[in-house]
């Protein structure tokens, strides 16, 4: 499997039925073996909330002006399961937290291997960048398209399946920067000429080095053309928005590197968020 998968994630939905769903990518920021911490775009726990209540679905890309007002997202984490790949093994990891903010669409959580899983299991992360891109820059997201569940098969007891998914690269160029944001994303942002394919909400944008490491700025947000033809003609330029993650990232005196993560206006999850067995 290709190594870039090391360090990003797919969100997974389980249904009433434990039927897998999933909805996002994400990447880890931070790996401490048995846990790891990660980013993603916040209207991804917006679209969740929408799948573990009753009632109509709606897109996965949605933003919350385009969802119904109503209690703060109460989140079932026995329901969400993060798909990550390492060195050759995939985990099915569950969900610790969740914090986001809904006006920026930036969200950060953490999630931690099943028992009898290797305690070291989480090694690979992404270091976040803290520097602007600048208008003109070449820049890239790497993220999963055509995510979906081939097979499924469960009972009270056992459930077990396949889920496919396809590593996309894609490149483009920063065409602006909108401090104060840009229609739905209400926080720091770029537009960039890439566009985003179903399931690359939430993957990580990067300045483009070939052959450097991959330091994510972004995350994936929202584009404002829906036409999948457009999107696969690269004589096209896509319409993409995305959040900046604007870290303060400090070096000590023995080279050693921190970085300190700020929301806005952050919400975690609500009561819904059980703290029992999973």
């Amino acid at each position: 499997m290709n190594g870039l998968n090391h360090g990003l994630i797919s969100i997974i939905a389980l249904g009433h039925d434990l039927e897998p769903s999933p909805i996002g990518t994400g990447f880890i920021t931070a790996a401490f073996g048995d846990r790891a911490v990660c980013c993603t775009a916040a209207h991804i726990f917006t679209h969740l909330h929408c799948l573990q209540r009753s009632g109509p679905s709606y897109h996965p890309t949605a933003l919350t002006e385009f969802l119904p007002q109503g209690a703060p997202l109460d989140l079932d984490r026995k329901r969400l399961r993060a798909l990550c790949y390492e060195n050759g093994n995939v985990e099915f990891a569950f969900f610790d937290w969740a914090i986001w903010d809904a006006r920026a669409d930036l969200a950060f959580f953490g999630i931690r291997v099943q028992d009898g899983t290797d305690a070291g299991f989480f090694r690979s992360n992404l270091l976040l960048d803290s520097e602007l891109p600048p208008t003109g820059v070449e820049v890239a997201v790497l993220g999963y398209h055509d995510m979906k569940v081939l097979e499924f098969a469960g009972d009270e007891t056992y459930n077990k399946g396949k889920i496919g998914r396809q590593l996309m690269l894609r490149s483009g160029r920063v065409t602006a920067y909108h401090p104060s944001g840009y229609s739905l994303c209400h926080g720091a942002c770029i537009e960039t000429s890439i566009p985003i394919f179903p399931g690359m909400s939430g993957a990580p944008v990067m300045k483009l080095m070939p052959g450097g490491p991959i330091l994510p700025f972004g995350v994936m947000s929202f584009d404002l053309q829906d036409d999948l033809a457009h999107k696969w003609d690269r004589s096209i330029a896509g319409h993409s928005i995305v959040p900046l993650i604007r870290p303060a990232v400090q070096l000590s005196s023995d080279g050693q590197r921190s970085t300190m993560l700020t929301l806005e206006s952050g919400m975690m999850a609500g009561t819904g968020w059980s703290d029992g067995a999973d």
